[in-house]
């Protein structure tokens, strides 16, 4: 049986962009637990999408730890499709036709959202593939532990998310390939309007540091909070464009100094009508 890695979706080209397409797609409906449905997306997945998210994809690491942190693949109903890339700030993007918006719907019409359809892998150290959806007109979402990555598993409900999935691929491809054709746009880096960082003081481990990159001194920006506690920032404008940079040197991975401490920054790209991860509560114990 055929396997994919959902997690590599769409990360070896990187090319030009186009904007496009509306939508008719109807209202989404939240609510939970319907007649014949095992997993709609509960209230916090979906506050967890932009509003005009299609279909959204996205992998953990191994045992769960967080990925890039970056949709695998995201369509939204414009036709805007985002893809974890390695060029600029990790996001590349391109423009679907309404032509490759209904192969999307196509492709996953019949891929199940009960979360109860799918074997689990009995291997440890696997991702977590979560896709997200409101193609039926309501949102719903499932989450399966190591999709394509263990041979051992014979699922039918896989095969099928695995080919929706390979689905978007060969669009990613056709759109790397073939600009300005039939059903997609060529696809090129994206540039984030809001980027936000995680911030952790690493115990004043300088090795390799750089100075602190941004516009003003950390204490010029409000530190808000991640879910788990960390602090954060986010930074538009300029500061975008020098994230950019710093990402395409490969100097994003090292200790940013403030001049009295040292701290990682993790760069989380926010998409366009995401709220981000970062929110306005200031945290208990601020960095820097």
């Amino acid at each position: 049986m055929r396997r994919h890695n959902a997690a590599a979706l769409g990360i070896l080209l990187t090319f030009g962009l186009t904007a496009c397409g509306d939508s008719s797609d109807p209202p989404i409906d939240v609510t939970l637990n319907g007649p014949g449905h095992g997993t709609l997306a509960s209230p916090d997945v979906v506050s967890a999408h932009a509003d005009d998210v299609l279909v959204s994809i996205y992998s953990t690491g191994g045992s769960g730890a967080p990925g890039t942190r970056v949709p695998d693949a995201e369509v939204r109903t414009d036709g805007t499709v985002y893809l974890n890339g390695k060029e600029g700030l990790g996001v590349d993007t391109y423009t679907l036709t309404p032509a490759g918006l209904d192969r999307v719907r196509e492709a996953f019409k019949t891929v199940a959202f009960g979360k109860y359809d799918y074997e689990e892998s009995n291997w440890t150290d696997q991702p977590v593939t979560s896709v997200f959806t409101t193609l039926g007109g309501r949102a719903e979402a499932v989450s399966v532990y190591g999709l394509g990555h263990d041979e051992d598993v014979d699922d039918y409900e896989w095969d099928r998310l695995l080919d929706a999935i390979d689905e978007l691929d060969d669009l990613a491809r056709t759109a790397a390939t073939t600009p300005d054709g039939d059903i997609a746009t060529r696809r090129a880096s994206y540039r984030p309007e809001r980027v936000a960082l995680v911030l952790t003081d690493n115990g004043g481990d300088e090795d390799g540091s750089i100075d602190w990159p941004l516009a003003r001194p950390l204490a010029g920006y409000d530190q808000g909070t991640t879910e788990l506690g960390s602090s954060c920032i986010v930074v538009t404008g300029s500061d975008v464009v020098t994230l950019e940079a710093l990402r395409k040197d490969d100097l994003d991975g090292r200790p940013w100094s403030t001049g009295t401490t040292s701290l990682d920054a993790d760069v989380r790209p926010i998409l366009r009508g995401e709220t981000g991860p970062c929110t306005p509560a200031a945290p208990e114990t601020p960095v820097g």
